[in-house]
């Protein structure tokens, strides 16, 4: 039965396992093309940050924002298209951070490269849930 067939291929299995391990160790996970994609749209689905940016901001090397009028921004967006209870400032920042240079000029946080966009021209994007 399966029982009697598994065990008398164990070693043949755990050279397999053993090979499997070692090549793992060496190149860790290789997912194909189709997951990576998949993976980076997922991500970019679930960025909120990257949402609120595509909606309401521009990049541009030459432009900056402060840090609490697109705090002030992002909350307005969130509450509109996310849930009332948009992340708290540092928490933002902490996320912005990642992403732009910030620094702080007389007494003032700045975010480099992100600035707002007028409300004309801004588009509505529905429901984002």
């Amino acid at each position: 039965m399966l029982a009697e067939k598994l065990k008398s291929e164990a070693s043949g299995i755990l050279a397999w396992l053993v090979k499997g391990c070692i090549l793992w160790q060496k190149e860790g996970l290789n997912p194909p093309p189709k997951v990576k994609q998949a993976t980076a749209e997922y991500q970019k689905d679930e960025d909120n940050i990257a949402a609120f940016v595509d909606h309401c901001c521009y990049e541009n090397e030459k432009v900056s924002a402060g840090a609490t009028p697109l705090y002030e921004e992002f909350e307005k967006w969130w509450k509109k298209y996310v849930s009332n209870f948009p992340m708290k400032q540092k928490k933002f920042g902490g996320l912005m951070r990642k992403k732009y240079t910030s620094e702080k000029v007389g007494g003032v946080y700045r975010y480099y490269g992100i600035g707002l966009l007028d409300q004309d021209h801004r588009d509505d994007p529905g429901p984002l849930m």
